[in-house]
């Protein structure tokens, strides 16, 4: 499916936009009776116990809970955006995101545009830390007249790519930012307000507190480096051994041209060397 043709085996739908072929699919499903009753959160989900870390699937459940119809909901890739594809969205909420371009840090700018936009909506921005140091600066132009909720996924680096490839790799590591002082240092307004959630019952209360803004909101959720909602954990697999299946046809691939044509240059080094017998 792409946003101006649809291809189902040999046959191509064209012109057809996106829109249309999901509003049309979307029919279809629900005539053939295949899942159109709204689907329960995950069972896996359970109560917390007191003082319990926070988990992914935690904190999608309260993002899914905190949501109100018209809010608008931007997502940032990796954790965030493979985490909210769990969440069920209430009648006209906006989302954003933008998984086939992976440009991390796109979203903290795009939810200060969005609001921007639509000021009477509420904004919901989900980034990670190591995306939202890209455009940090931002919430400087936040600091006056806008409102968003950020939820800031703090799981010590870029956990996306660690789950692909490099777990322990320096590479995926990033500076530990003290996030509650950034928005001061960026010039926050009065009513700019920082929190930190470490358990299940520290973010339930934090949103409900936080449920109708008056000033810019950063809400840090911390959580476990190598905890991964579901969906990022199985694109995660997929991702590393296509990677791992590429590579190793490549390498022999790569060492037996490289060694041909050795053999090629050395057989016209020795043509060209050879005496013009006469």
């Amino acid at each position: 499916m792409q946003p101006f043709a649809t291809q189902i085996g040999d046959r191509l739908f064209a012109p057809l936009p996106m829109k249309v072929a999901v509003q049309e699919l979307t029919g279809l499903v629900c005539e053939l009776g295949q899942g159109c009753q709204p689907s329960e959160f995950p069972a896996d989900v359970r109560e917390p116990q007191t003082g319990e870390a926070l988990r992914q699937a935690q904190l999608w459940s309260a993002v899914e809970r905190f949501l109100r119809p018209g809010d608008i909901v931007v997502a940032e890739q990796g954790s965030a955006f493979f985490g909210a594809q769990s969440v069920r969205l209430p009648a006209d909420v906006t989302f954003t995101g933008q998984p086939l371009w992976g440009s991390i840090g796109y979203t903290l700018p795009a939810a200060l545009g969005a609001q921007t936009a639509a000021p009477t909506r509420r904004t919901i921005l989900l980034i990670g830390d190591g995306s939202a140091l890209l455009t940090a600066q931002e919430l400087g132009t936040m600091r006056e007249g806008r409102n968003p909720v950020i939820v800031l996924i703090n799981n010590d680096g870029y956990t996306v790519e660690r789950a692909i490839h490099g777990p322990e790799q320096r590479y995926n590591d990033i500076p530990r930012w003290n996030w509650s002082l950034v928005p001061a240092a960026m010039g926050a307004g009065e009513h700019t307000r920082t929190l930190r959630a470490t358990t299940p019952a520290e973010l339930s209360v934090a949103l409900e507190s936080v449920a109708d803004p008056r000033g810019l909101v950063l809400l840090e959720a911390m959580l476990p480096t190598m905890d991964l909602p579901e969906a990022l954990a199985a694109a995660a697999r997929a991702m590393a051994a296509a990677n791992a299946s590429a590579l190793r046809p490549a390498v022999g691939s790569n060492w037996r041209r490289h060694h041909q044509r050795r053999a090629r240059t050395s057989d016209y080094q020795r043509r060209e060397a050879a005496p013009a017998w006469t």
